[in-house]
């Protein structure tokens, strides 16, 4: 009885013993779809917008882009034409400007502002598939 057992490769011979594992086959490994089911597939879910919805509310965006584009610059347009500094300081510069000009940089640089913070509130909503007017 002895040889017998030399001769055997031992218990990790037998497959189901956990040593040497089970042989799991390639076509039970893949996950199950509705594909060949009767049940219906899932409904998108409401709180993730589908591609196209995003897709939408990104065009939408367009307009604003162009607009703060624009805004920004006349701004830059008015602050070139206000010419070098007057004066050299040695903390920094000195720039002389009409009252109309001081008034007309402060409307534009708050309308910058306030386009910008606009389209980037319309650009977090459009990536939700929403559209802010």
């Amino acid at each position: 009885m002895r040889t017998v057992l030399e001769n055997e490769n031992g218990p990790a011979s037998v497959g189901a013993l956990p040593d040497r594992g089970s042989n799991i086959h390639r076509k039970d490994i893949q996950m199950n779809s509705t594909e060949h089911s009767t049940g219906s597939p899932a409904a998108p879910d409401p709180a993730n917008p589908t591609d196209a919805q995003v897709a939408d509310a990104m065009r939408d965006l367009e307009n604003d882009i162009r607009e703060l584009m624009l805004m920004a610059d006349i701004a830059a347009n008015a602050w070139d034409n206000i010419g070098p500094p007057k004066q050299f300081c040695e903390n920094g510069f000195r720039y002389e400007c009409t009252r109309l000009e001081r008034d007309s940089f402060d409307f534009l640089i708050n309308n910058v502002a306030v386009r910008a913070n606009d389209l980037r509130n319309k650009f977090d909503a459009a990536a939700n598939g929403e559209v802010l007017s």
